[in-house]
């Protein structure tokens, strides 16, 4: 209101980029500045305000490059998560799932602990735990789908997911019940799973989804 009155308000403080910054810092501090939504968000806005407060540099030349860069540095440096029992991939194979450009495919894991990370890939696992403990999920510009319709799961377990550009397929029995908590932008959340047999919600198991998703979607289903 006060910017149509004439008010000297810069112009571009109601630009994209801006409203991009905002939102970023505001799911920074939401999650305690963790994942990496925020992240990449925040370079997408700071590279765009950058642009239009200076275009003699053209900064949009450099903008895809400053985020790959970004992605391939915080997938380097982010700290591992240990399991109790060792069920975790090693460090090794799981360098191999970030670079491998191809589909990879794990037809059963008995770990009960999860962990992808798929960079330009595509990645399937099957869990046949019956004590999943819940896991982590990392995609960039890349897709995870996880079958874990033979595990069982008891009390509350948590999946954390962190994609940009990417998407991720969750397959989980009908009698789960399933809490979103991932936050985002241009991002879904669709629970598809197949509800004709009026399957009764189990409260003693309950699946808890948190992280961040930027272009991008989560879809969970059941056969």
């Amino acid at each position: 209101m006060a910017y149509k009155m004439g008010a000297p308000i810069p112009h571009v403080i109601f630009s994209w980029p801006v409203i991009l910054i905002g939102i970023s810092l505001m799911m920074a501090i939401r999650q305690g500045f963790r994942n990496i939504g925020w992240i990449i968000m925040l370079l997408v806005g700071g590279v765009g305000l950058a642009d239009r407060l200076m275009p003699e540099l053209n900064f949009d030349n450099y903008m895809g490059p400053i985020i790959i860069i970004g992605i391939g540095a915080w997938f380097l440096l982010r700290p591992k998560t240990n399991s109790k029992d060792g069920g975790m991939f090693s460090r090794r194979e799981s360098r191999r799932n970030q670079w491998n450009a191809t589909e990879e495919t794990v037809p059963y894991n008995d770990s009960e602990f999860l962990r992808i990370s798929s960079v330009f890939s595509g990645v399937k696992r099957s869990i046949i735990s019956k004590n999943f403990q819940g896991g982590d999920i990392a995609c960039v510009f890349g897709g995870a789908e996880v079958d874990l319709t033979q595990a069982d799961i008891n009390g509350t377990v948590t999946i954390k997911v962190e994609q940009v550009f990417a998407g991720t397929k969750l397959i989980i029995p009908p009698h789960w019940r399933l809490i979103n908590e991932v936050e985002g932008v241009f991002h879904s959340v669709d629970d598809k799973r197949n509800y004709n047999n009026k399957v009764a919600m189990d409260p003693n198991k309950v699946l808890v989804l948190k992280g961040s998703c930027v272009f991008g979607g989560i879809d969970v289903r059941s056969y």
